[in-house]
């Protein structure tokens, strides 16, 4: 398993379940964002609604929750009054899928409050069972990244809808509460990654393991290069989290995209020669790189990988 670097230590925090609240939460409104099966779903947003007495009083109620979930434990009291006047408390249904991003757009975060989630990969289990007081969704409310694993409701309860903005600014505020963030992400990033690598997708999944220990884990700021135009790739790289961008050469004036288990360097690194293209981070980037030299032996090991170069996520 990837470790994190020094700046992000690895061991997650212990969450221990908060105690059941005093009473029931009433109704927040707007509406709560609808949860759906297999197909993952944005919230639905619903503009210019007006404000709902009711919510002064299940504000209230939440505060008393975010106050006991260890997430938020760095928070001062008004600050957790104010965040529980931002976020929504919503049902969990079994059977129905939180609804994270595939695509890479800003999504919520999740904590949950009662209840179950799995976590899972093309049905191989990820990242373990979320109970009370867990939290998903870190991926794409903090790094605004695609998510690779599904979030399966498995117990029923309720979870609390964190918006992105509001979680990239108490991240801003709260060592704490970032660091939890960064910690989770990387784990279960990279956990993710080695069973929905495109570079690796092919390969037999005993032989898929084996080549994605190979890999070591980076993270890269907003910016930085990946690959430079004229210059042979020196690394391979697996995203894990977050997008990059790639641009000159042929592509003229165009800029494509990739993110969450796209590869990087593959066309340069498989014969040796200078990159037709320059690719840079978008923001911050969560990677699994491997040498070039390293890469062509494990072509030679496994011929599954020729496959991948057809691929358009496959760079």
């Amino acid at each position: 398993m990837f470790q994190p670097p020094a700046a992000i230590p690895s061991t997650t925090p212990t969450i221990q379940p908060p105690p059941a609240p005093a009473a029931a939460l009433p109704v927040i409104a707007p509406a709560a964002p609808t949860l759906q099966g297999p197909a993952l779903t944005q919230p639905v947003l619903h503009l210019n609604v007006a404000y709902d007495p009711a919510r002064s009083v299940a504000t209230e109620a939440a505060a008393a929750l975010l106050t006991a979930l260890p997430l938020f434990a760095d928070l001062p009291a008004e600050r957790v009054r104010s965040l529980a006047r931002e976020s929504v408390i919503v049902p969990l249904r079994v059977g129905h899928d939180l609804p994270l991003s595939p695509q890479g757009e800003a999504a919520p975060l999740w904590v949950i409050v009662e209840g179950q989630v799995h976590l899972t990969v093309a049905g191989i289990p990820v990242g373990g069972t979320l109970g009370p007081g867990d939290f998903v969704g870190e991926l794409s409310a903090y790094y605004e990244s695609a998510c690779l694993f599904r979030a399966e409701v498995t117990a029923e309860g309720r979870a609390l809808c964190v918006a992105p903005t509001v979680l990239q600014s108490l991240a801003g505020q709260y060592e704490g509460l970032r660091t939890a963030l960064e910690e989770s992400a990387w784990e279960r990033a990279f956990e993710a990654l080695g069973h929905a690598s495109a570079l690796l997708a092919a390969i037999e999944p005993a032989m898929r393991a084996g080549l994605y220990a190979r890999f070591e884990p980076v993270q890269f700021a907003a910016g930085d290069s990946l690959l430079t135009e004229g210059e042979p790739a020196a690394w391979v790289w697996l995203i894990a989290a977050g997008s990059v961008e790639r641009y000159g050469g042929a592509l003229g004036a165009k800029v494509q995209r990739a993110g969450a288990g796209s590869a990087v360097g593959v066309a340069s690194a498989w014969e040796a020669n200078p990159s037709g293209v320059s690719v840079r981070a978008r923001r911050t980037t969560l990677a699994a790189r491997v040498s070039a030299a390293a890469f062509r032996e494990m072509v030679a090991e496994a011929p599954g990988l020729k496959g991948a170069r057809s691929r358009a996520d496959v760079w």
